[in-house]
């Protein structure tokens, strides 16, 4: 196997990605939670030793398996109350949204999702666009694949003070 492509037991074969060298990608798959959208999931190494922490194979076929029905009212509070707060500030005009979960309707699903981990487990930061936040857009992390953790601006960290447990129901 090439530098520039490794397999993992988990995952896979994944390709290096030519712009960070320690991001390997996966092919293109489509993400149910934001209505089979067609992503590419990306999983940062950090540059540690193969074969990757075995987190990351639990991780990514969790978030896979999240269905756009999981986008419960907790979730769904939880991506409004950023809104709202962009909005109190005066940030942004005040959009069509009558319920928390009309605000799924200005959120638009990301072309990657990130895999990172940290000694509490494997993230994976979901970047998307929004009608209310064009510049910063919204940030979905979600520990260990499946327990959304934050809503926040995109900055690329799994932590941060708005940080919470907002874990989604279980698929049972």
């Amino acid at each position: 196997m090439s530098d520039e492509r490794r397999r993992d037991d988990a995952l896979g074969l994944l390709e290096r990605d030519p712009s960070v060298d320690t991001w390997w990608c996966l092919p293109p798959c489509p993400l149910p939670f934001f209505d089979g959208a067609e992503v590419t999931l990306v999983i940062d190494d950090e540059g540690a030793d193969w074969p990757l922490d075995a987190g990351f194979g639990q991780a990514v076929p969790a978030l896979l398996a999240l269905a756009a029905a999981r986008r419960d009212m907790r979730t769904s509070a939880a991506v409004y109350a950023y809104y709202a707060k962009w909005l109190a500030a005066g940030f942004t005009e005040p959009l069509p949204i009558h319920a928390p979960e009309d605000v799924w309707n200005h959120v638009h699903a990301p072309a990657e999702v990130l895999f990172c981990r940290d000694a509490e487990g494997v993230y994976a930061l979901i970047s998307c666009s929004c009608d209310w936040e064009p510049e910063h857009g919204l940030q979905l992390v979600l520990r260990d694949g499946h327990r959304l953790t934050r809503v926040s601006t995109y900055d690329g960290h799994p932590n941060g003070p708005d940080a919470a447990d907002l874990a989604l129901p279980s698929a049972n």
